[in-house]
């Protein structure tokens, strides 16, 4: 099935069984919800099984500071527990976040707030004072939905997305100061 990329952006930063329930509604799939996740995972584990997994440039060097700030930090992702732990685990990263929060730990999905919420009460951190860092469209909408502070971060090497509700988009994360984390809450 052929469709624009305007039609997966709008699946950008959901889960699994969102986005395959959104398709399969629209594309009439015969499978059932289940089965289009199990095959798809299949395939997607056997091509990053061959890939190294990289972070996105400077965003460890910003972990490790707000942490040295002692910024209590978390991971609030649409992807499984299991992604997120073959991430934070190859890259290192695991010991500077208090939470790491799935999608599949709440009822509803970005772009509704439940994972940010969740996120922010493992932390035991007002939404309204947490800074969510998002790269996804609707990411931006459940950051924003939850109150928090949003810096949208278009990444340049993937497709672009419409982060203009973000209270301000940034392209490096390398560059990123702790001051400008924090100007938000002036």
């Amino acid at each position: 099935i052929e469709v624009p990329d305007s039609y997966h952006h709008q699946l950008f930063g959901t889960t699994l069984d969102y986005m395959w329930r959104f398709m399969k509604k629209d594309f009439n799939l015969p499978l059932t919800v289940e089965e289009c996740i199990a095959r798809g995972e299949a395939i997607r584990h056997e091509m990053l099984a061959s890939q190294t997994i990289r972070s996105i440039p400077g965003v460890i060097d910003l972990i490790k500071r707000l942490h040295d700030a002692k910024i209590p930090l978390a991971i609030a992702s649409s992807s499984s527990n299991k992604d997120i732990a073959k991430v934070v685990d190859a890259l290192a990263i695991r010991p500077y976040f208090q939470a790491l929060v799935s999608g599949e730990d709440c009822e509803r999905s970005k772009p509704f707030p439940d994972v940010f919420l969740k996120a922010a009460k493992a932390l035991q951190v007002d939404p309204t004072q947490a800074l969510v860092i998002e790269d996804a469209v609707n990411g931006v909408k459940a950051a924003k939905a939850a109150g928090t502070k949003c810096l949208g971060f278009q990444n340049p090497a993937f497709t672009k997305q419409d982060l203009r509700q973000a209270d301000c988009i940034v392209t490096n994360l390398g560059t990123l100061t702790l001051e400008e984390c924090f100007s938000y809450f002036e």
